[in-house]
């Protein structure tokens, strides 16, 4: 399932309903732009897929707070010494991460969700996730630096 699949399935209502934007701190004074931003996904078409990248969306704790990072991975493997957040294999090899934020957004559309984001969380939940760090620089494309002409 890609992203795309999930911005064409769910309504603003059905991500507002999650009750995961909410626990932003920006939330209120920005719930209009976070609306916006669905509705213009859903007139994009996703780029083509020039990798293997998925959308993975992680929870942690920090402190007695429940929190989450949305980030990519691509099956690239690197050596870990030693990591609270994240599981390793017997060989100490964790897969890389890469940050997303500055991402083009049909690049976003055309990347999978990872399977263990889709078996932890409701897609809505994973779609309002994705949308906060969509936004992580701004409310518009061109905020990202790396929109298409």
């Amino acid at each position: 399932m890609r992203l795309k699949d999930l911005v064409d399935r769910y309504t603003w209502q059905d991500v507002e309903a999650s009750g995961v934007l909410q626990t932003y701190q920006s939330y209120d004074r920005n719930v209009e732009g976070y609306r916006k931003v669905l509705a213009e996904l859903k007139s994009l078409t996703p780029d083509t897929v020039k990798d293997k990248m998925r959308i993975c969306v992680h929870e942690y704790w920090e402190d007695d707070t429940r929190c989450y990072s949305v980030d990519g991975k691509n099956g690239t493997l690197r050596v870990e010494a030693s990591s609270t957040q994240y599981v390793h294999d017997d060989a100490g090899l964790q897969e890389q991460t890469y940050a997303l934020d500055g991402t083009e957004w049909t690049q976003w559309l055309a990347m999978e969700i990872d399977q263990m984001a889709l078996a932890r969380l409701s897609e809505p939940a994973i779609l309002a996730h994705c949308l906060w760090e969509i936004t992580f620089y701004g409310f518009e494309r061109e905020q990202t630096g790396l929109e298409q002409a």
